[in-house]
């Protein structure tokens, strides 16, 4: 079936670059961006639903005043067919993500995630920066691992393949978790990792249960408001890898998470994006 994407078209007298299309996105992180790309001159922001990107759209004259707006009704299937042609594998550290059509043969560990409009592959920043620290840690093998907003599924499978016991991927987005499963089913790691629909708001469908290392590619306002709740899902002595956030967003973040009883280990970045570790102490 051909779904279509709720979306807001944003237009300037010049074609918009990358850094005013990320700061976009991260002006509009309160109403749940899934997805934003930039097609013939416009930058294109998707959206779980239409009353999300109607009060996004609500919003815009004082975002960027000089955008010109335009709501829109997008089609999955035309995405999925242009990007066979922009989509190619991605190598981070030791490990390769690919789309099943661009898989290599070179002997490469693999990790294969089928794109959509909603939830992304390692071309981001953000994934790149997680997939990076997860593989600075000294040691994986046996640990208990939660990806939080797992959207593909992507940093999951990665804690998987490197060799983490216990995994498990959540997210609040329906849609993210039939994404996510299609990907487990890809890799065949579909019953090595436990799918859960999980609102941070009201973290009880965890019961409890604590991590070793705690995956969370969110956005800095999410960080923010729900480092406590992180803070509660990492074991003691835990790892907290944290991605999502500008420049701008990272103070206001350390010190969210530095309230929450966490310590920075590691810092890395990659043009306007940080991710970090926390050690929980």
């Amino acid at each position: 079936m051909d779904r279509k994407y709720p979306a807001l078209v944003l237009r300037w007298t010049s074609p918009p670059d990358d850094d005013r299309r990320d700061r976009l996105l991260a002006e509009l992180d309160e109403f749940g961006v899934t997805a934003a790309d930039v097609v013939e001159g416009a930058a294109r922001f998707f959206f779980s639903s239409i009353d999300a990107r109607d009060r996004a759209a609500a919003v815009m004259p004082l975002v960027d005043p000089s955008a010109r707006c335009e709501r829109a009704l997008i089609s999955d299937e035309n995405w999925a067919e242009r990007s066979q042609a922009s989509i190619t594998a991605v190598r981070v550290g030791a490990l390769v993500v690919a789309p099943p059509w661009a898989v290599p043969n070179d002997g490469s560990t693999v990790i294969v995630i089928q794109p959509s409009m909603g939830f992304g592959t390692a071309h981001h920043e953000s994934t790149r920066l997680c997939l990076g620290l997860l593989q600075d840690l000294p040691l994986i093998n046996g640990l208990r691992v939660l990806d939080v907003g797992t959207g593909s599924g992507v940093l999951a499978i990665a804690a998987r393949v490197l060799g983490a016991t216990t995994v498990v991927a959540a997210d609040y987005d329906p849609d993210a978790i039939a994404s996510a499963r299609e990907n487990l089913e890809l890799n065949r790691v579909e019953s090595a990792i436990t799918l859960l629909q999980l609102d941070l708001a009201e973290p009880a469908a965890l019961a409890g249960r604590q991590f070793d290392v705690v995956l969370a590619n969110l956005t800095g306002g999410m960080l923010a408001r729900f480092a406590a709740t992180l803070a509660g899902f990492t074991a003691p002595a835990g790892l907290l890898i944290t991605s999502g956030v500008t420049i701008d967003e990272e103070a206001m973040v350390a010190q969210a998470l530095i309230g929450a009883g966490f310590v920075r280990q590691r810092r890395a970045a990659e043009h306007e994006w940080v991710g970090a570790s926390w050690a929980r102490a």
